[in-house]
């Protein structure tokens, strides 16, 4: 419910003296309020002086990157080589430096990639020789050793062992084929002029018996029929002579074969753990002369490294 105010009551509110109530702030407070703001002030100020606040905390802090950061250490000491350069940029794997040591790293690097090749190239390694006859350092014996079974390996490739022998048997064995074609035919033939024999030795027989042949003709029969008899049992000896002959030399052939695929597989074998163990001395070698980044990133020097500088083992 609104409510009527009577228009002299408005007039009223509305006058000179009232207005200047109004408007006019109290004596008191002008007075008074802007000192005592001014002294609070003050007293915050002088409270402020006494007490003191540090301007700097300690505190533990790590700060890490993603991936984080992969320190390099040197394990062994000597004079330092640098491959690369501060805030340069690597791969994983990529070598950032080398102690330097009796082997050569141009050449142990060349040596690296000779023998990390698809395919093992024998040749080839024979061929580069002349590139790491020195300067292999530790290295050395055992790239010689790898190299002398890989000559061994071709030596036995161009000039098998036995080669001449073994032609020879397989020449000669070629020849015995129609030799023992020859024996087998002749054979067949004294065999059916024994039967022949044999034949008319026993019909002269029964004659002979019945007087209608002579003594000197059955004698003569009789002579026939073992002579044939002879001749088949030689032919049959020359036969199996040569059968065993054959046999012999294809067992000799054999044995030349077998020889030659023992020696291949020694070799091979020998080849084998040369070359593992050249792998595994390189591999000594890198991780005692090497400093290989094993991750990709930026170079970040911890301390100041310049080439030949001399560094101690397990330094960064």
């Amino acid at each position: 419910m609104s409510q009527i105010i009577p228009k002299e009551e408005l007039i009223h509110i509305r006058s000179h003296e009232v207005q200047e109530i109004i408007n006019r702030p109290p004596e008191s407070l002008l007075i008074w309020g802007v000192p005592m703001l001014l002294f609070v002030f003050i007293g915050f100020l002088g409270i402020a002086s006494f007490i003191r606040y540090p301007d700097m905390q300690q505190a533990k802090a790590l700060i890490s990157t993603n991936p984080p950061p992969v320190r390099v250490f040197a394990r062994s000491a000597g004079a330092l080589s640098l491959l690369v350069a501060e805030g340069q940029k690597v791969k994983a794997g990529q070598a950032l430096g080398y102690i330097q040591n009796p082997a050569q790293w141009q050449k142990v690097q060349a040596l690296i990639r000779l023998l990390e090749s698809d395919t093992f190239d024998e040749v080839q390694f024979i061929l580069e020789e002349g590139n790491f006859e020195q300067g292999l350092g530790e290295l050395q014996t055992y790239y010689e050793a790898l190299l002398q079974i890989c000559k061994e390996r071709q030596f036995a490739k161009d000039y098998p062992i036995n080669t001449y022998n073994r032609q020879s048997l397989e020449a000669m064995l070629s020849q015995k084929k129609q030799t023992r074609q020859n024996l087998q035919e002749k054979y067949q033939l004294d065999r059916s002029i024994f039967e022949q024999a044999r034949k008319s030795y026993l019909i002269d027989s029964v004659l002979y018996t019945k007087k209608v042949k002579s003594t000197l003709e059955q004698y003569q029969s009789k002579s026939e029929y073992l002579r044939q008899q002879q001749s088949l049992k030689n032919s049959e000896a020359a036969l199996l002579a040569h059968i065993e002959q054959v046999q012999d030399m294809k067992g000799r052939v054999g044995e030349l074969n077998l020889r030659q695929g023992e020696e291949s597989q020694k070799l091979s074998l020998a080849l084998g753990q040369a070359y593992r163990n050249l792998q595994s001395q390189i591999a000594l070698w890198q991780s005692r002369y090497a400093l290989i980044s094993p991750t990709k990133g930026k170079v970040n020097l911890l301390s100041y490294w310049a080439d030949n500088q001399y560094i101690t083992g397990e330094q960064a």
